[in-house]
């Protein structure tokens, strides 16, 4: 993870931070697990709804 700060003015600051892909995608990942074992979806026990389901946006 890389971060830079910027001075943009005598008073403000910019800060610019890169996380990894793979670091956001292993939290993505961590959290949709949580989720799926407690979300009730229609259709399904609770807890067994498809990940790919979980994923899917609302209407």
């Amino acid at each position: 993870m890389k971060s830079n700060v910027e001075k943009v003015s005598n008073l403000s600051r910019k800060l610019n931070i890169e996380v990894p892909a793979a670091a956001v995608q292993t939290a993505f990942q961590k959290i949709f697990n949580g989720i799926q074992k407690e979300v009730t979806i229609k259709g399904f026990r609770k807890g067994k709804a498809p990940l790919a389901t979980v994923k899917k946006p609302l209407r």
